[in-house]
């Protein structure tokens, strides 16, 4: 077996993988699969309102509309992640369109494009506003559970209170480890990693950025779809397009 070896590309200093893999080795944070990424400070600027009006949105079901106009709607998960977590994603194509519009100023494709088996794009599935005060307890889990690295996440902190309660995740060696959130720093992650909000109280909402993306293949979406056809209302599948999940859920039963 060929060694490890490192990328020439600056982004990816701390990452090591064996020649032709999609998975990798980030050896700073000693986890598989996950990247950090610098967010523009123009881009945090924009989301500075978002960002201040997102928190008060906490009814789960309910759709919101920003002072920009982007609708989002509010889905939290199951009581037992012992959380006050909820997801802010668009309600509609040109909700996400203003998502998309981030993703590609961020440049998020490109940064996993070499990761990603993929035919013309790396497609965004789906926007998020995450906010949160309070985790009770560990929920580890895995957003992508797949073999290769066929989709990721970001999460971005968008207040400062976010880099008070950080991300625990399973190192490559099975040790319980914290992320550290910084603003102007987010982190991308993949298949495999294990991890979990940590434990922790604010006395406000901290919000962040969060985008999932990953192949245009659509033979990879049975697997992808438990994560990225349940935690928006409104997505973009692999092959590009829209489809709302309950019309989604009920075209599955039915097949």
């Amino acid at each position: 077996m060929a060694a490890p070896t490192t990328l020439p590309d600056p982004r990816y200093r701390d990452v090591l993988r064996q020649p032709g893999q999609e998975v990798f080795l980030n050896t700073r944070l000693m986890a598989a699969n996950a990247l950090e990424i610098d967010i523009d400070a123009a881009i945090l600027a924009e989301l500075a309102e978002p960002a201040t009006e997102t928190p008060a949105m906490t009814c789960v079901g309910e759709t919101y509309a920003l002072t920009s106009g982007v609708r989002l709607y509010t889905e939290s998960p199951s009581a037992t992640w012992g959380s006050d977590i909820r997801w802010l994603s668009h309600a509609d194509e040109p909700s996400y369109r203003w998502f998309e519009a981030l993703y590609h100023r961020l440049g998020l494709a490109s940064l996993v494009a070499p990761f990603i088996p993929h035919d013309a794009a790396i497609r965004l599935y789906a926007g998020f506003f995450v906010t949160r005060s309070r985790c009770d307890a560990l929920g580890m889990h895995y957003d992508w559970a797949t073999a290769g690295n066929h989709a990721f996440t970001l999460m971005a902190p968008l207040t400062p209170n976010a880099e008070a309660m950080g991300l625990t995740y399973e190192d490559a060696r099975g040790r319980q480890r914290t992320y550290d959130y910084r603003m102007g720093r987010g982190i991308v992650f993949g298949t495999r990693f294990l991890h979990s909000t940590a434990v922790g109280t604010l006395p406000e909402r901290s919000v962040f950025l969060s985008l999932t993306f990953g192949t245009d293949r659509m033979e990879h979406w049975p697997e992808l779809s438990e994560t990225a056809g349940k935690q928006a209302a409104f997505f973009r599948k692999p092959d590009g397009s829209f489809v709302r999940r309950d019309e989604w859920l009920a075209g599955r039963s039915a097949g």
